[in-house]
């Protein structure tokens, strides 16, 4: 239904948009404390192969992204699942978390998978539980 892969310079002009409205809501949606990083240096990071992203494509056009990164040894880092609008929420993020579960079956044999999950992306819980994600809760006294 969904189309998922890789960015890739061709879609760095269209996917701004996308990446754009993800850090106008940052803070409200998903309680960024600091700002994120802008496009030019998402972008940079991106090309130094620091952070990955995936993009869903709805007929061709960039609508949502999941960014991760394998830089450190210990853990392989889910930052964000961001979609444009609110229709077919689970759909978009099974499709996205699919596609990142196949591109790091390797990586995760030898590492952690961390995903903070923060504001609205809780309630993508159930989903990703039925991919088989297990949730440990943390706590400091």
């Amino acid at each position: 239904m969904y189309d998922v892969q890789f960015l890739t310079s061709r879609y760095f002009k269209i996917f701004q948009g996308v990446y754009e409205d993800f850090r106008n809501n940052s803070h409200r949606d998903y309680k960024f404390e600091i700002e994120p990083l802008e496009y030019k240096e998402f972008i940079e990071y991106f090309e130094k192969g620091i952070i990955q992203c995936l993009i869903l494509l709805e007929d061709g056009i960039p609508t949502g992204f999941l960014a991760f990164s394998s830089a450190d040894n210990l853990a392989l880092e889910l930052f964000v699942i961001h979609l444009i609008g609110e229709d077919d929420l689970k759909n978009k993020v099974i499709a996205l978390s699919k596609e990142f579960l196949a591109q790091t079956v390797a990586i995760r044999t030898k590492r952690i998978a961390s995903y903070p999950m923060l504001g609205k992306q809780k309630k993508y819980k159930d989903e990703l539980k039925n991919l088989g994600f297990n949730f440990v809760d943390l706590g400091v006294m």
